[in-house]
């Protein structure tokens, strides 16, 4: 039989059976009696120790155990709250500074550090420390982020350091050499954290982490600029301008070159303008302004001044045809292209201009006046060598200006209001009958003249021009040919003669009508202090008719009459009227 069906057949309701159980039944309640009694005692325990700090607990050094949280804060604030304001040592590599703590925001939370120990808690550990002490209990510190990063951006301020590139240099002939030098760069972000985590318990300065700023020449780059430069100086630079050759010294070539930092790497700079000045000094006619073909008066002849082409160095071109050739391996030649500066007016455009021989000539006699014979010479001086070429105007109130003493003019005889008198540039209006006549011969266009209004017996009938700046009279032509005209003026033995050179184009022939509607002038009497006397003029009219024969055949092309009325002049008599 078994076990089991043993067990089955054993008697309900066996005394002894019931007996232990209640037996163990009795212990299991002693048990949680006492354990009832012990959790009782242990609430009981952390109720009455909740507001007192473990004995032996200290925060910075001040003793805080056994007293209350409310004491423990007062005290820490008494002694731990002052160490509080100091300023916090940084550091940044050999750099150090100084945080003040309330403009970073830094402060101390006493009571949450208090907190921290005290207070109702069933925790075991925190009844632990009741019995053991708690010992060595941090301080609980606040931070103001916005705050914290400023003041530590002001110590990066402070402390950071721009990265010093290498460089290389010119002194004279000598290469001299910088080393570079690695910048840094405060890391705000990671020191804040380091700052707030340690700025209280720190018993040293606090290292702050920085970053390192890199160059953009480094050593390797400054070395090989170093053997670059010293290469630029190694012999003299030949700089060929057209057909002229000038070698630079080094020590003269020197203040042009530099070495410049270009993409991280030092190249070599040329200075045009300075190595212009370098080789101007070496040759002063290497560079030369460009000389226009002219056609002058040489012994009374026309003489063509041929043109002559200019050298120019320019500085950006000298600059970009020197820096190749002052490579280390070059043949230290510079070429200047485009050197060569033509002139505007060519040999070839002015002998077009077929200025080969006298194409007409006039000369009309002046009198013995020492003034006006001087300015008739400051005139004629100042047209002699007017160039005309095809379609040009010859404007003479133009060419002499406003005639005035400070150009040399003096005062002469002229013809105001019909009366006599002096004025500065007196006589100057037989240059422009001169000129007149010399153009009207020539067949040239006259645009604008005007006869004296008296008859003058030293210049033709009808063929004379007066002139007057203001208001103005004047006298203008055009050369209407397809060649130059060039103008010659002289004055000397008596006469004032004007010749114009060219090609002529025309022979012309000049016809003067008798004289008509004469009139004879009368007299007239002046006492006025200013009176002067004067000769009785005949008035009259004439015409005056020019024409254009055809040079091969002698047939005449065209013809122009001009018809002009003298004005009748009395006799000034200087005085009172007898008969009045």
């Amino acid at each position: 039989m078994s076990a089991r069906t043993e067990s089955l057949r054993q008697p309900v309701g066996d005394p002894g059976a019931d007996a232990g159980r209640r037996g163990r039944r009795g212990i299991v309640l002693a048990v949680l009696a006492v354990l009832v009694v012990l959790a009782g005692v242990y609430v009981g325990a952390a109720y009455a120790l909740a507001d007192r700090v473990p004995f032996g607990t200290t925060v910075a050094g001040e003793d805080v155990g056994g007293l209350s949280a409310a004491d423990a804060v007062a005290r820490l604030e008494a002694s731990v709250g002052q160490a509080a304001a100091e300023p916090v040592p940084v550091q940044v590599d050999d750099d150090t500074d100084l945080l003040d703590p309330t403009e970073a925001g830094l402060g101390l939370d006493l009571e949450a550090t208090v907190d921290s120990v005290t207070g109702f808690s069933l925790a075991p550990q925190r009844m632990w420390r009741h019995v053991v002490g708690a010992g060595r209990l941090p301080v609980e510190t606040t931070a103001d982020d916005a705050a914290l990063t400023a003041a530590l951006e002001d110590v990066a301020a402070r402390t950071d350091r721009e990265p010093v590139d290498g460089t290389v240099a010119f002194d004279g002939t000598d290469v001299v050499a910088g080393d570079p030098v690695e910048g840094r760069a405060l890391d705000v972000v990671a020191a804040a954290d380091l700052v707030e985590e340690r700025w209280f318990a720190a018993d040293e300065p606090i290292v702050l982490p920085a970053d390192t700023v890199p160059v953009d020449v480094t050593q390797a780059e400054t070395d090989a600029a170093v053997q670059v430069a010293e290469a630029a100086l190694a012999a003299p630079l030949t700089v060929v301008v057209d057909e002229r050759e000038v070698a630079l010294e080094p020590a003269a070539l020197a203040p042009a070159l530099a070495m410049s930092p270009t993409g991280g790497d030092l190249a070599l700079t040329v200075d045009g303008a300075a190595l212009r000045e370098a080789l101007l000094a070496a040759d002063p006619e290497l560079e030369a302004e460009p000389r226009d073909a002219s056609v002058r008066l040489s012994g009374g002849r026309p003489e063509i001044v041929p043109a002559r082409n200019g050298l120019t160095l320019p500085p950006e071109e000298l600059a970009a045809a020197a820096l190749p050739a002052l490579a280390p391996d070059a043949e230290r030649r510079a070429v200047v292209e485009d050197a060569v500066v033509e002139p505007e007016t060519t040999t070839a455009e002015v002998e077009a201009l077929g200025i080969t021989e006298v194409v007409s000539t006039f000369s009309t006699p002046y009198p013995d006046n020492p003034p006006r014979t001087n300015n008739l010479r400051v005139a004629a001086e100042t047209i002699r060598g007017t160039l005309l070429e095809p379609g040009d105007v010859f404007d003479l109130n133009e060419i002499l200006g406003e005639r005035t003493r400070a150009k040399g003019y003096q005062a002469a005889g002229v013809i105001s209001n019909g009366r006599f008198t002096e004025g500065v540039g007196g006589g100057v209006s037989q240059v422009a009958t001169t000129t007149y006549n010399a153009a009207f011969f020539a067949g040239l266009e006259v645009l604008d003249f005007k006869p004296h209004s008296y008859y003058i017996s030293r210049y033709p009938v009808g063929r004379e021009s007066t002139l007057n700046y203001s208001p103005p009279v004047d006298m203008r032509f055009r050369n209407d040919t397809d060649t130059g005209i060039l103008v010659d003026a002289s004055v000397g033995g008596g006469e004032i003669t004007v010749t114009f050179w060219g090609t002529k184009t025309w022979d012309v022939e000049s016809v003067t009508s008798p004289r008509r509607d004469v009139e004879e002038g009368g007299v007239t009497y002046d006492d006025s202090p200013d009176c002067e006397p004067q000769a009785a003029n005949t008035g009259f009219t004439v015409d005056t008719t020019r024409i254009w024969k055809d040079l091969d055949t002698g047939e005449e092309v065209k013809r122009e009459t001009n018809t002009w009325r003298y004005s009748t002049g009395d006799r000034i008599i200087c005085g009172e009227d007898p008969d009045a």
